[in-house]
């Protein structure tokens, strides 16, 4: 059975999304006063605490690192992709579209076997969600893609 160190590898994708999301938010605009912090030190404080702990975690946990089989890193990369797919398609036609199938195959490919109780959380909670924001926060999300 062929395996990686797959640990490293995460640690590193795990700074380049921190090193990004700084980046980006460095295009944000900067204070529009002269007491304002500007919009852009929130999420750069995130990316700066983001990388402290990635590097506090890291150090931590380097003589923990054992090789995982192979087959698990296509397992976690097909989730990924999965989930990717998912958010771009609740682009496109909507989140309450694509939620309750999305919810229903998680909780199917986790184990869960009770197809009444699965049935119900992929359809209850994605209505939930809709009368959360459409009446609680009187802030309708858009049903197809807007």
């Amino acid at each position: 059975m062929k395996t990686v160190r797959l640990a490293p590898i995460l640690y590193v994708v795990l700074v380049v999304v921190a090193v990004a999301f700084y980046a980006i938010a460095t295009t944000f605009p900067g204070p529009f006063s002269p007491g304002d912090l500007g919009p852009a030190l929130f999420p750069q404080a995130i990316a700066v605490l983001m990388l402290v702990l990635i590097v506090v975690e890291w150090l931590a946990a380097r003589r923990t690192w054992r090789p995982v089989p192979l087959s698990d890193v296509g397992v976690g990369f097909a989730a990924g992709v999965y989930v990717a797919a998912a958010v771009v398609l609740a682009g496109i036609v909507g989140i309450y579209v694509v939620l309750p199938p999305v919810l229903f195959a998680a909780l199917w490919l986790l184990g869960e076997r009770r197809i009444g109780l699965v049935l119900a959380y992929s359809i209850g909670f994605p209505l939930f969600l809709w009368a959360f924001f459409a009446y609680a926060l009187g802030n309708p999300l858009g049903t197809f893609g807007t």
